[in-house]
C-alpha cells in the first residue's frame, strides 16, 4: 500500500463560547476539554447515534487541539480519497463560512437565573461532525438544530436557576399552576 500524504486544514474552529442553540460554554470548560478533542474522529453530517455511524461517514480526525480565547481550534486531517474530500477542500479554500464543525458530546450544564443553559463541563466527545449550519462558530466549525419553543418555566427550573444548580428534570409544577392553586 502506498502511503499518501494526508491533507490538513489548519486552524479550524471546533467550538466557540456561545451557541445559537441557546447554550453558553465557560472558557474553563473548553480549556479542560481540549484533550477530549485531540485525535477525535470527524464525520459527515450529524447522525443522532454516534455509535452507529457508517464507515462512509468518516472523513478525518482532529489533531493539535488547542484553546484560544474564543474557543477550541484544531487541525483537520482528512482522507483525500473520501468521496467528499474534494468538496471539503473547496469549501475550506473558497467559502469556509458556509460549513463548519459540530460536536457530539456529553456535557454538564446548569440554568442561569436569566434562563441560559451554561455548560460548565464537557465530559465526553464521541465525534465532531462536518455540518452545513454550525451553531457555536461562524464557519469551518456545532450545528444549529431546529429552534425549540421555550419550555414552560416550572417551579423546579426556577429554583434550580436561582440556586445555580445543574439542569433540572423536565417535568415539574409550573409557576402558573402554582399561582392558580394558591389562589384556590
Amino acid at each position: 500500500m502506498n502511503a499518501t500524504k494526508q491533507p490538513i486544514i489548519k486552524g479550524v474552529k471546533v467550538i466557540g463560547l456561545t451557541s445559537r442553540n441557546g447554550r453558553k460554554y465557560t472558557a474553563e470548560a473548553l480549556r479542560r476539554a481540549v484533550p477530549l478533542y485531540e485525535n477525535v474522529v470527524v464525520n459527515i453530517d450529524h447522525d443522532g447515534d454516534s455509535a452507529g455511524r457508517r464507515y462512509s461517514d468518516r472523513i478525518g480526525r482532529l489533531k493539535n487541539a488547542r484553546f484560544k480565547g474564543d474557543g477550541i481550534y484544531a487541525d483537520l486531517v482528512f482522507n483525500p480519497s473520501h468521496p467528499e474530500a474534494e468538496s471539503l477542500q473547496w469549501w475550506a479554500e473558497n467559502d469556509s463560512k458556509a460549513v463548519g464543525l459540530s460536536h457530539q458530546a456529553q456535557v454538564r450544564s446548569k440554568w442561569t437565573a436569566d434562563g441560559v443553559e451554561e455548560v460548565y463541563a464537557i465530559v465526553e466527545v464521541a465525534s465532531v461532525d462536518l455540518v452545513a449550519n454550525p451553531a457555536t462558530t461562524k464557519g469551518l466549525m456545532e450545528s444549529v438544530g431546529p429552534r425549540k419553543r421555550p419550555g414552560r418555566l416550572t417551579v423546579t427550573k426556577l429554583v434550580a436557576a436561582l440556586k445555580g444548580e445543574p439542569k433540572p428534570p423536565r417535568n415539574g409544577l409550573t409557576v402558573t399552576k402554582l399561582v392558580r392553586a394558591l389562589k384556590g
